[in-house]
């Protein structure tokens, strides 16, 4: 049966947003506090990067190593956390944090990042892949767009409020502001007991044993992705908009300091280049609208190329906040019709193979920001982002493409 959409304006879509289920409300809470201390250092960790490190192209090594490693453990662990309870594996992912900030302010060299990224890299994915797919299981698939959009509000506000107290206290703390990741980190825990989790699983141990027992826990999700057609070619799509996200985010700082900008600039700026993003609720109400899709990646290409030209301090600001609006118009389309695409059975199995893409865009940004900086300078790698938003409104207006992402 096909489910109508409805169309609502700004102000009844607030009682949309209120009406999502309590797990839906709760998961986004404990993303929030776990993310604030994220937010708060987000804005000078390029920066501290490039003091111990001193290159772009090495900046974009260490940032590219978390997604990575990542991908190595991403269909093992959706595996086991399809099959647990994702509840507990969040909160194990969170105790693990507590030292994370310790372990960050002690490293020296490319070495150190190594054996610190598989760290990261070993509780970070456990987290997300959990954290997505309790949301996803939860949503309701008549206002999936609707339930992960508030999902994706907790870490969009703490990365709206995040840069801009980091911004102030970084005058005081300088670097050892980076114990904000653990602390928060905490809070998050705390919050965790108070998720709901009435799914039947196996214990950890069953979990495992069965995985490992199986028919090839790589070969099996592998192959229940590649037969989902649709969800394929979404995540194809999305790989190519999550790299021009990843790289925005590793040189805005640094583009920034390049000219001139002080810290708590650069953590105003941060601040409310996430703000727009704030808006993915009432975005995700649009979700089906092909036209917006398309708009919307056209003008990323536009403005690419416009901060490829442009230098200014307040040009820079201004254009990101719109590159940003742009990106709170998109991601609601793209997680909304992945839900609606993954077999609720297969959650867990699915997301691991889904954020396998996302890892491999995420390390492909930093790493060719970095060496494209090197080369030719910091405003380059603006011009490759317009090159793939300019490839992406053209994926979208193909007929097999637009089926996947929107019928």
């Amino acid at each position: 049966m096909e489910i109508k959409r409805c169309w609502y304006h700004p102000f009844s879509f607030s009682r949309e947003m209120l009406n999502v289920p309590y797990n839906i409300k709760m998961i986004s809470v404990v993303i929030f506090f776990y993310y604030l201390g994220w937010g708060i250092v987000s804005p000078f960790l390029p920066l501290y990067y490039k003091t111990i490190l001193g290159s772009y192209t090495a900046v974009g090594l260490v940032t590219a190593l978390l997604p990575l490693f990542a991908l190595l453990i991403d269909i093992p662990a959706g595996g086991i956390i399809n099959r647990v309870s994702k509840v507990w594996v969040l909160r194990i992912a969170l105790l693990l944090y507590l030292p994370f900030s310790f372990f960050l302010l002690s490293l020296k060299n490319i070495f150190h990042f190594v054996l610190f990224r598989i760290y990261h890299s070993s509780v970070s994915t456990p987290f997300w892949i959990s954290a997505d797919s309790y949301a996803r299981g939860n949503a309701q698939k008549w206002k999936a767009a609707e339930s992960m959009s508030v999902y994706d509000v907790g870490a969009t506000l703490s990365l709206v409020i995040g840069p801009i107290i980091g911004g102030i206290l970084f005058v005081y703390f300088d670097f050892s502001l980076l114990y904000a990741i653990s602390i928060f980190a905490g809070i998050a825990l705390i919050a965790s007991f108070f998720l709901k989790d009435s799914e039947k699983h196996e214990t950890a141990k069953e979990a495992v044993k069965n995985l490992i027992f199986s028919d090839g826990v790589y070969k099996r999700a592998i192959v229940d992705f590649l037969q989902n057609k649709l969800l394929v070619k979404v995540y194809s799509f999305v790989f190519l908009f999550r790299f021009c996200m990843s790289f925005v985010v590793m040189l805005l700082p640094l583009f920034l300091k390049e000219f001139g900008a002080s810290n708590f600039q650069i953590g105003l700026v941060f601040g409310l280049y996430y703000l727009p993003l704030l808006f993915e609720p009432y975005f995700s109400v649009y979700a089906k609208n092909k036209r917006l899709m398309t708009m919307g990646l056209l003008l990323c290409a536009v403005l690419f190329v416009s901060l490829f030209v442009n230098n200014r301090l307040s040009f820079i600001f201004f254009h990101a906040i719109l590159l940003s609006l742009l990106f709170a118009a998109i991601i609601p389309m793209l997680n909304g019709r992945i839900v609606e695409l993954m077999p609720k059975e297969q959650m867990g199995e699915l997301s691991g193979v889904g954020m396998m893409f996302m890892h491999v865009a995420d390390f492909a940004g930093p790493i060719i920001a970095g060496v494209v900086s090197d080369a030719f300078g910091l405003s380059y790698m603006f011009l490759v982002g317009a090159m793939v938003a300019f490839g992406l409104v053209m994926l979208s207006l193909r007929k097999s493409f637009r089926t996947a992402l929107f019928d």
